[in-house]
């Protein structure tokens, strides 16, 4: 991953990326078939929910999850 401190991207592998919006939309689909709620109902909930939880976070605390990532990835 390639992060510089005053860049406002993140650049992942293709593969990890992919992964995770294939585990996200995999976990949408379980919510909607276990809950009967639609598919579109929870992909705007859960963007609504990560979005105000990214605008509460400060500078310090983005750096840090971007870091933690980082250090899953090469553990």
């Amino acid at each position: 991953m390639v992060f510089e401190k005053d860049d406002e991207f993140v650049h992942i592998p293709k593969d990890e990326y992919v992964i995770n919006v294939l585990a996200t939309g995999v976990a949408i689909q379980t919510l909607s078939q276990k809950t009967g709620i639609p598919i579109q109902s929870w992909s705007q909930y859960l963007s609504e929910k990560a979005t105000e939880q990214y605008e509460q976070l400060s500078a310090k605390q983005i750096q840090q999850v971007i870091d933690m990532y980082e250090a899953v990835r090469k553990a």
